[in-house]
């Protein structure tokens, strides 16, 4: 494959690059946009963290948060914090 200025397989590069950079212009923005629903979540007095907690656990598979809880429930019980 040859890549010129003018060749088809230079062409198809500069479409793969441009979408490419439209995608993590994309990305830019969605992440801007989780900061400031954050942000506004924050101050009506809600906790980031515990915020980000519920999304990880709502995106987990039923079984998966289980096992997860159970194994979490077993540390904290030999730790003595159960």
């Amino acid at each position: 494959m040859t890549i010129g200025h003018n060749a088809v397989a230079g062409e198809r590069l500069r479409s793969f690059i441009e979408r490419l950079e439209r995608i993590a212009a994309d990305k830019k923005n969605l992440t801007a946009d989780g900061a400031a629903v954050m942000a506004e979540a924050k101050a009506e007095g809600f906790v980031p963290e515990a915020i980000r907690y519920c999304i990880k656990v709502r995106a987990m598979k039923p079984h998966d948060r289980q096992e997860a809880e159970a194994i979490r429930d077993t540390y904290l019980h030999s730790l003595g914090m159960a």
